[in-house]
């Protein structure tokens, strides 16, 4: 059995507004773009750092720059200033394709890149800030490609995930 956390975090719903990605790789030897979703994770160290998929989007298709239209994540943060607390928070952002079921990249928040974004004191909180996706940081059972296209390789990740973020009223 997991170990209790040492301590109750207090917490508050933030909100993070997935916008769009952009320049995203096409999965489709034939065709005019990807068919897409993105799945969002949450882990907390105080919760005992346990992942849970918190949230998916719509599926957006035939696209390489998806935007996603009211697609508004309620994630739970600690109310706390304090940077050692939300050091334990991770939320991530992946990106697939639901036909060919390719991995096209993450984005992984730590704490205080989503503090930074939802933080209502800070004059830029709901301004679009931008994130490289990028591949998954520990390759697990890893379904990431690369297509072969002559000599070369052609990473599936690539592309530019636009997120806005504040709190719950």
């Amino acid at each position: 059995l997991p170990s209790a956390p040492d301590q109750v975090i207090s917490q508050r719903d933030a909100v993070v507004h997935i916008k769009s990605v952009t320049d995203i790789a096409n999965t489709r030897a034939m065709g005019s773009g990807s068919d897409v979703h993105m799945k969002v994770f949450r882990r907390f160290r105080s919760e005992g750092n346990h992942e849970e998929q918190i949230y998916t989007t719509k599926i957006i298709s035939s696209t390489l720059s998806p935007v996603f239209t009211d697609e508004l994540v309620r994630i739970s943060v600690p109310t706390s200033e304090d940077e050692d607390i939300w050091s334990g928070l991770v939320v991530r952002f992946e990106l697939w394709d639901i036909a060919t079921l390719d991995f096209l990249g993450c984005v992984v928040l730590k704490g205080e890149e989503l503090h930074e974004l939802v933080n209502h004191n800070d004059k830029s909180a709901f301004a679009k800030k931008e994130f490289p996706l990028v591949d998954l940081p520990i390759q697990k059972n890893s379904n990431s490609k690369s297509l072969i296209v002559g000599d070369e390789a052609l990473s599936l990740i690539k592309g530019v995930l636009t997120v806005t973020g504040g709190y719950k009223s």
